[in-house]
């Protein structure tokens, strides 16, 4: 095999690997908006995640 085909070859393989693996952390994504969700309520994340789920404040601040 050539040289110049050799590296198209090895172009098109990163680019379908990419290509999957955007399809694939899409299908994920979707999945867990779905199911559980991607982001915590206004409230909880105003008020802060470690005081809202553990019931403690981080730093003692």
């Amino acid at each position: 095999m050539d040289p110049i085909r050799q590296v198209g070859a090895r172009i098109l393989g990163v680019a379908a690997a990419g290509l999957w693996r955007a399809i694939g952390t899409y299908l994920i994504l979707r999945l867990a908006r779905a199911t559980v969700g991607l982001r915590v309520s206004e409230d909880r994340e105003r008020e802060g995640r470690d005081l809202s789920r553990h019931g403690e404040r981080a730093y003692n601040q």
